[in-house]
């Protein structure tokens, strides 16, 4: 192309003017383009590129930084090849409120600054629908996860230093082993237990569960893997409600409990029910696993650990046993009759009927001559088993070649039904 000057009556050469966009281009954009075509981005998910946006570019201005974010929700991270979005400027402009003006003058800002290239035909124009390319933001993403990292670092460094020396250690506690750093602040409740310990009181709670000893703890985890098929599974075969650390235990599990939670998620979680609930945390998990009513068991599982001060685990114990009941042992009375008349009994009804209605301490079981007596301690349960039992008792007799049946309570007289 050559520019045609007018004035003389005749065309000169001149030099060649600049390309239409070639003149808005930075001096870098020679040098960014091949560095973008000989390196590939890597993998990336869709929470890292959205906070290398938002907090790893604190050089460009909040209009830039907005247009970049716009950009960044349009691309696809399915397909890596695939670095270039579309938008127009009558959507952009549109979904960001400002004019075609500051439209171009952000894109300009982004393109210096090296997180965009803007695509252009062989004509030199911009493509149809103003072609974006991402590729040299994607490229970046690492290199800016990692500033903001070494940023907090240095931040949190600047906050222990600033800190008491006590909250200082327990800040430095919470970095090495990961916990989240905005735990809830001690209650005056937690700081007596605190309190009674240092004066030679004993521990008061263990494992953030607040008010509970460590044997209370112990029973609570029992009673919890007595009614969880689920959570018995999960765990290994040597554990027990005594193993050091349980609730640690059970975090290294979660992901097996919770297969549609990502384990960085789901870890996550697990670390504020250890730190918030101690040994309740084993009843939260157990009952969104095993309750059918519950649809989201790690939604419900958070909600859980997120309302932790008001959490009671005695409900969650209740509607455990009704899910799974812990299976009864029968306890026999010790002579032949009387245990053989109660495993029939229990064959029919059940050994947690049985052991309720007819185990030892609750009635006596003797055969005189050839009448079957059973004998409960009161007249209102002898009521009760002849009116419930009644039928089921005159069989069992019959199946013991006993020709009557005696049930007569403390105090009653004795009434014999001929079989």
């Amino acid at each position: 192309f050559y520019c045609l000057a007018a004035g003389n009556g005749f065309a000169m050469n001149a030099q060649s003017c600049l390309k239409p966009g070639k003149a808005k281009r930075g001096g870098g954009f020679d040098t960014l383009k091949r560095e973008c075509q000989m390196a590939s981005p890597s993998p990336i998910t869709r929470i890292d590129l959205d906070r290398a946006v938002a907090q790893g570019t604190p050089q460009l201005s909040a209009g830039a930084r907005c247009l970049l974010a716009f950009y960044a929700s349009h691309l696809s991270l399915e397909n890596p090849t695939k670095t270039s979005v579309f938008p127009g400027t009558e959507r952009a402009t549109s979904c960001l409120g400002i004019s075609p003006a500051t439209l171009r003058r952000h894109k300009g800002e982004l393109e210096e600054a090296g997180f965009l290239i803007r695509c252009y035909d062989r004509r030199n124009r911009p493509l149809e629908g103003g072609a974006i390319d991402l590729k040299p933001l994607l490229i970046r993403v690492p290199e800016l996860l990692g500033t903001l990292s070494k940023e907090l670092d240095a931040q949190r460094q600047r906050w222990k230093l600033s800190r008491a020396p006590e909250e200082a250690s327990a800040m430095s506690a919470q970095v090495l082993t990961c916990e989240p750093l905005n735990s809830p602040k001690k209650s005056s409740e937690n700081s007596s237990f605190e309190t009674h310990e240092k004066r030679g009181g004993g521990p008061l709670a263990t494992n953030g569960s607040l008010g509970q000893t460590h044997d209370e703890d112990q029973n609570l985890i029992a009673q919890v893997l007595c009614n969880s098929p689920k959570l018995r599974g999960a765990l290994s075969d040597g554990f027990d409600a005594s193993s050091p650390n349980p609730t640690a235990t059970l975090r290294a599990v979660l992901p097996t409990l919770f297969p549609n939670e990502t384990a960085g998620s789901i870890g996550h979680t697990g670390l504020w029910a250890e730190q918030r609930l101690g040994a309740a945390m084993f009843a939260a998990v157990a009952i969104s696993v095993e309750d059918p009513e519950v649809r989201r068991p790690a939604a419900y599982f958070g909600r859980l650990v997120t309302r932790a001060e008001g959490y009671d685990p005695k409900e969650n114990l209740k509607r455990l046993a009704e899910l799974n009941p812990a299976p009864v042992e029968l306890k026999l009375h010790g002579d032949p009759v009387s245990d053989r008349a109660l495993e029939l009994i229990a064959a029919e009804i059940g050994a947690a009927a049985a052991a309720s209605w007819f185990g030892p301490g609750r009635v006596r079981l003797r055969m005189e001559g050839r009448i079957l007596f059973i004998e409960p301690t009161t007249k209102f349960a002898a009521g009760r088993i002849r009116e419930r039992y009644g039928d089921l008792l005159s069989t069992i007799a019959r199946q013991m070649e006993a020709k009557a049946l005696a049930i007569v309570g403390t105090g009653e007289t004795k009434r014999t039904l001929k079989l």
